[in-house]
């Protein structure tokens, strides 16, 4: 029996068939953004991991080209990054993309790899020396984030001993071979967790100044307060060979509060220095579930990372990128306690005030559809999803998630939630919140309500996606 073809998101990246989770080896190279994935080609479901490949001229506009690292008869293809090696320290060729990469073999073991491309990512070679790193008897060593210490003139790999809960910090003046330089860890999220996964070491701007701090964040498969998969992440010093954190071992700090945010990953090389990254709006309680088909699985807006610094301590700060922005436009601004139809992407910008109880409701119609307000008593932003749409496909999905504003937090704040067709992002950069959630309406629930019981909402803006006509699907 035929199934029907669900349309692909708008604004978020999916793969045209098959399954997706993190994304890999994203880089800017020779004019284009390049996005690597894990991806299943063959069914939505997990299994056969290699690295599908998209590239596109800007951070929204993305073309599928064919499988770049196809499963190997003796190992899947796991996670990894692209760098640029302009000075051919690798030998294999000035300016070569070169993707390093986690072979998990059919015995369960791990190792890190190399393969190269020297025509801008169309075509791959497998390089001949792998594996380049095997991390003594431990056998789940992967996601290897390669990233260029200029101050120390050499290559870094962060990665991940999955089963001890601990970032490798390695160094090499070629990518063929590695020194370990120091380890972090156990700590936050550990004891809660099973294995730790997918680090990113990050070096951000404070307070949009040319101060930066250093930010390691690290994905756990399990004890994330929304239950699931989850991200926390350290503040830090990094000084070329150890990451040594602000806060005391046991401080736990999450990346959001939404349930659908992991394996996020920085471009390397952008061409104007900023720190930008992806994540898989997905959670592994339910992921292998999700209704959408040919296709299961997608990204998360790119997000533009920055930290603040209150009281003497270091806060990560995320945005929707300028690009987003920039295809925005307004349309007539709903007004409160009436039912006003919804663009199929874009933006709700709401100005409020935290003195009173608020709320919108998303995808409205047929059902109640999805809540995203404050509760004024326990100042929490919150996002319930129970009531809307397709949440049958599993008993993990349902769920109302809360974020504490801060104590620091602006009595006005600047809320701006970006929906798609199967999502919510919402952002408080002024609290250093975000919210991004998985919403699979039901048909024609497309009306968005606002509800000002507190009469606090200062500002409304609606804009639409300029190109929401057009179906990625």
């Amino acid at each position: 029996m035929a199934r029907d073809r669900w349309p692909r998101p708008l604004l978020h990246f999916a793969p045209p068939q098959g399954f997706m989770n993190d994304p890999n080896g994203l880089v800017y190279h020779r004019g284009r953004y390049h996005l690597f994935y894990q991806h299943n080609p063959y069914a939505p479901v997990w299994g056969h991991m290699s690295w599908g490949h998209a590239v596109g001229p800007s951070l929204l506009d993305w073309e599928d080209r064919p499988v770049a690292l196809p499963e190997q008869p003796d190992y899947m293809v796991f996670s990894g990054s692209a760098v640029v090696d302009r000075d051919n320290t690798a030998g294999f060729g000035a300016d070569a993309l070169v993707a390093v990469y986690t072979a998990h073999y059919r015995d369960d073991r791990e190792a890190q790899c190399l393969a190269y491309s020297l025509d801008g990512g169309e075509r791959w070679t497998f390089y001949e020396g792998n594996p380049v790193l095997v991390d003594g008897e431990r056998p789940h060593v992967r996601d290897p984030q390669v990233f260029r210490y200029e101050p120390g003139g050499y290559w870094v790999m962060a990665v991940a001993r999955a089963d001890d809960r601990q970032v490798a910090f390695y160094a090499s003046d070629d990518l063929k071979r590695w020194e370990l330089l120091s380890t972090f860890g156990p700590a936050g999220c550990w004891q809660e967790a099973p294995h730790w996964e997918c680090p990113a070491l990050l070096e951000l701007p404070v307070d949009g100044s040319d101060r930066t701090h250093w930010l390691l964040k690290v994905d756990v498969d399990g004890g994330a307060p929304t239950g699931g998969s989850g991200a926390q992440y350290f503040t830090g010093y990094f000084d070329g060979v150890r990451f040594v954190p602000d806060d005391p071992p046991e401080t736990v700090r999450w990346v959001e509060a939404g349930p659908d945010f992991y394996a996020a990953q920085a471009f390397n090389h952008m061409p104007d220095g900023r720190r930008v990254w992806l994540g898989w709006m997905n959670n592994w309680r339910y992921a292998n579930a999700l209704p959408t088909y040919p296709w299961r699985g997608m990204l998360t807006i790119p997000r533009a990372l920055s930290m603040v610094e209150v009281k003497g301590r270091h806060h990560l700060v995320q945005r929707p990128c300028r690009e987003c922005y920039a295809r925005m436009q307004p349309v007539e601004a709903p007004q409160t306690g009436r039912s006003f139809p919804l663009p199929e992407a874009g933006l709700l910008r709401l100005r409020m005030r935290t003195g009173g109880p608020w709320h919108v409701r998303f995808f409205t119609g047929t059902t109640p559809g999805v809540v995203v307000g404050y509760d004024t008593e326990n100042r929490r932003l919150f996002l319930d999803r129970r009531a809307a749409g397709r949440t049958d496909f599993s008993p993990d999905f349902p769920g109302r998630f809360e974020a504490l504003l801060p104590p620091d937090a602006p009595e006005e704040l600047d809320l701006e939630i970006l929906f798609d067709l199967y999502s919510l992002e919402v952002f408080a950069p002024q609290a250093r919140l975000v919210l991004s959630a998985l919403v699979f309406p039901a048909p024609g629930d497309c009306a968005v309500v606002i509800h000002d019981e507190g009469e606090t909402i200062r500002e409304v803006l609606l804009c639409g996606y300029a190109d929401a006509s057009a179906s990625a699907g």
